[in-house]
């Protein structure tokens, strides 16, 4: 990328395996030198892409695929000739679904509102941990639980959040890969179910979603036939638990998620 007459050229090292910056003054082959020092989150990163925010601020994405495949890291730095680069906490950003070695074009709200318009957002949502925030809600073998993502069938993750089923002020999350299956504590823990059309059930699949109790910018869930339990993961297992905002820190993050895509 060009800013202010010089080229600035992001790289993987393929001796220690970090990313780096060159600049050069012209662009021209063999013009460049290194000014950073190497930097990687993971086990191991490739394919940097190096993105000019909107209020001239910069950002460094990496694409990790150890100990997982398929996860992106960030650094955020204000000035990119310095070498001064922050990693950002994934609790404030997620990476697209199914994304490598991506790249990134600015838009315009304008442009924004018109592909919305013509294609629509997804009819799916994904729950992101507040305290894992590389791990999302799934189903595996017909329990609700939190897994780092990636991870196949990558559909798992994927929810319908409904109108809820014993309340419609409430929510319901339906399985977008066995439809007509959704989330609901049996016993206190969650599990995915079909619809059996009984009002235990509808009570049982039923949340109100409320300001998350670790942060209010992010969700909670209560249960619609226990008011005072929350939906939270333990030990990665979904379950639901008496979680309030006197909870401990750890109770209150473990029942704390973003509704993403």
């Amino acid at each position: 990328m060009v800013d202010g007459g010089t080229t600035y050229l992001y790289y993987k090292n393929l001796n220690d395996g970090n990313l780096y910056g060159a600049r050069s003054a012209t662009g021209q082959p063999s013009s460049f030198t290194t000014y950073t020092s190497g930097i990687r989150l993971g086990n191991a990163i490739e394919a940097p892409l190096l993105q000019k925010t909107n209020d001239g601020g910069w950002r460094l994405w990496g694409d990790s695929f150890s100990p997982v495949n398929n996860d992106y890291y960030l650094w955020s730095s204000s000035n990119i000739g310095a070498n001064a680069w922050t990693a950002v906490n994934q609790r404030d950003y997620t990476p697209p679904l199914n994304a490598k070695h991506g790249s990134i074009s600015g838009i315009t709200d304008a442009e924004y509102n018109g592909l919305v318009s013509r294609w629509g957002l997804p009819n799916w949502v994904r729950l992101k941990s507040y305290n894992l925030p590389d791990y999302f809600v799934r189903h595996a073998n017909r329990v609700g639980r939190i897994d780092p993502y990636p991870f196949d069938p990558y559909r798992e993750q994927l929810w319908r959040m409904v109108p809820g089923l014993a309340d419609s002020a409430g929510v319901s999350f339906e399985s977008v890969s066995v439809p007509g299956n959704y989330l609901r504590h049996s016993n206190y823990t969650v599990r995915l179910d079909p619809n059996d059309g009984s009002s235990t059930f509808r009570a049982d699949a039923t949340f109100y979603r409320v300001a998350g109790l670790a942060e209010g910018g992010w969700s909670s869930f209560r249960s619609y036939n226990f008011p005072t339990y929350h939906l939270r993961h333990q030990g990665y297992a979904l379950r639901i638990d008496p979680i309030s905002s006197s909870s401990s820190v750890a109770d209150r993050q473990d029942a704390t998620f973003r509704v993403t895509s």
